[in-house]
């Protein structure tokens, strides 16, 4: 189920099922609102947003596949602070997807299952859900890099940013990180590492990439800055691997193509001007 981020439904439905003239419906959706408006995403880099930059870049091209017709727009750091962001995220983040019809993903997961049934339908970038075994496999380590590894590396991120703020660790931010640092050479690392070699191929699922892998870039470069990686040079070469794709360059470093350049507006400019009133009432209470 896909639902309106940051918008009281009720009143919602109230406004665009409103009735008129003996009736009839004046507009059932969003899309009078969002009319002439592209598939959009706001991105900003070296965020959860850069893995689904990626995701589009890799995504199959040629004759026999979709073309994949999103726009990606940078936010900048006065974007994500707008009521603008706020609205479509409470949390202030990105990625944000928003659809032709209004519909918004925010979620990165989310987006990436909207993405891959779209524009990869003869599975050339991930399994085929009719080969269970391969697909299980896929499953587990898409939610293994969201569930487990984002929060280890987040763990390491806030504890350590706590410390600094304080000029020294106290025991309790010292230990969470110790704890996230002993999962990851215990368990994680070596995890990964067996399924590096289980596949015999220099990707996660073997010879070629796959959403895996670009989900696995944002925590495993960040842990490989941290030392983490530091006791698995097979793991180090992956991410070398990783970080020489054009695509994660564009992506987490900004190293654009030139036929590849995002666009710089922000939010505000690539809604239409009914749908920035429509916005400015309903977070007033006017609607």
């Amino acid at each position: 189920v896909v639902c309106i981020v940051g918008v009281d439904m009720a009143g919602l439905l109230s406004y665009f099922m409103g009735q008129k003239d003996g009736g009839s419906k004046t507009h059932s959706s969003l899309e009078y609102f969002y009319e002439g408006i592209s598939t959009s995403l706001f991105h900003v880099a070296r965020s959860w947003s850069a893995p689904v930059v990626m995701l589009i870049r890799e995504l199959p091209t040629g004759s026999s596949a979709e073309k994949c017709d999103v726009e990606i727009y940078e936010l900048t750091e006065a974007d994500i602070e707008s009521d603008t962001v706020s609205f479509y995220n409470p949390h202030r983040k990105a990625p944000i997807l928003i659809l032709p019809d209004g519909k918004t993903l925010t979620e990165v997961g989310a987006i990436f299952n909207y993405l891959l049934l779209k524009y990869d339908k003869k599975y050339s970038l991930h399994p085929d859900p009719e080969d269970m075994d391969a697909y299980l496999v896929y499953q587990e380590l898409f939610h293994y890099a969201l569930s487990t590894l984002s929060p280890l590396i987040s763990t390491n991120i806030v504890a350590r940013a706590i410390e600094a703020a304080e000029a020294g660790p106290r025991a309790g931010h010292k230990e969470a990180v110790e704890r996230a640092i002993d999962e990851w050479q215990q368990i994680v690392g070596p995890k990964l590492e067996l399924f590096l070699s289980k596949y015999n191929g220099n990707w996660m699922l073997g010879e070629k990439i796959s959403p895996i892998d670009i989900l696995l870039a944002l925590p495993l470069v960040q842990a490989m800055e941290f030392g983490l990686l530091s006791d698995f040079p097979t793991l180090q070469e992956y991410v070398k691997l990783i970080t020489r794709l054009p695509s994660y360059r564009e992506a987490f470093e900004g190293v654009k193509a030139e036929t590849r350049e995002f666009k710089t507006a922000g939010l505000e400019e690539v809604l239409t001007e009914a749908a920035v009133k429509w916005m400015v009432e309903q977070k007033q209470g006017t609607r």
